[in-house]
């Protein structure tokens, strides 16, 4: 089988994001930061699945750990029985508070967490490393 070389006129689409959480300013700051990717933003986890389902053509998915009452962790089990192959796309975000239960969770999946707060620096970083099929694990700013 021939593969077809990239059309160099046509520059490659840009990275499509999904970002959940429930603090606007945080979406609002994460939109502003990523200019260069095409980004959706939800405050609603349910609505956030339903859009992912729905058009799982998606790069990468930032989710916070802890929202109300649906966590990070109920989006990535719903994720999973849903579309399986997009829970390696989920970073988790969290500013700390994980529970025990939560945190034995976290250890028993490969999905790595952005702590917050972090820098714009470390959203790129990361963005950049998780699309280019990478995985890793930043620590909040020093």
């Amino acid at each position: 089988m021939v593969e077809a070389a990239p059309d160099p006129a046509r520059p490659p689409r840009p990275a499509r994001l999904v970002i959940v959480d429930d603090d606007q300013p945080l979406l609002t700051a994460l939109v502003r930061v990523l200019p260069d990717y095409q980004i959706r933003t939800f405050r609603d986890p349910g609505a956030a699945l339903a859009a992912v389902l729905a058009d799982p053509d998606f790069d990468m998915i930032l989710c916070d750990l802890m929202m109300g009452a649906t966590t990070g962790i109920d989006f990535y089990l719903q994720l999973e029985a849903g579309a399986p192959a997009l829970v390696r796309k989920l970073v988790f975000m969290s500013g700390g508070g994980a529970t025990p239960s939560m945190q034995q969770f976290l250890d028993g999946v490969p999905n790595p967490m952005l702590a917050k707060p972090f820098s714009a620096a470390a959203v790129h970083a990361l963005v950049q490393e998780r699309v280019d099929g990478s995985r890793s694990v930043i620590a909040p700013p020093a």
